[in-house]
């Protein structure tokens, strides 16, 4: 899986596209078709995984229960 992307829709939303073997994510976002945040496309600066992970305060302990909880259902 090289590229993965969450999508919102209509009106509002947000996109999410984390590409692995650059091990960065992409951020967009719309509110009423107009109001937007970009951190760029494939090819462009993005944001890196662990700087995305770091700003959000996910822990490598958050990442391994939540795996363990992913394996456990």
């Amino acid at each position: 899986m090289g590229e993965v992307t969450a999508s919102g829709g209509g009106e509002s939303g947000v996109t999410v596209t984390y590409v692995k073997s650059k091990r960065v994510v992409y951020l967009t976002g719309w509110y009423d078709g107009f109001v937007g945040v970009w951190t760029g496309d494939a090819g462009e600066k993005g944001l890196p995984l662990a700087e995305f992970l770091d700003r959000l305060g996910i822990t490598d302990a958050d990442i391994r229960k939540a795996r363990k909880e992913a394996s456990d259902e």
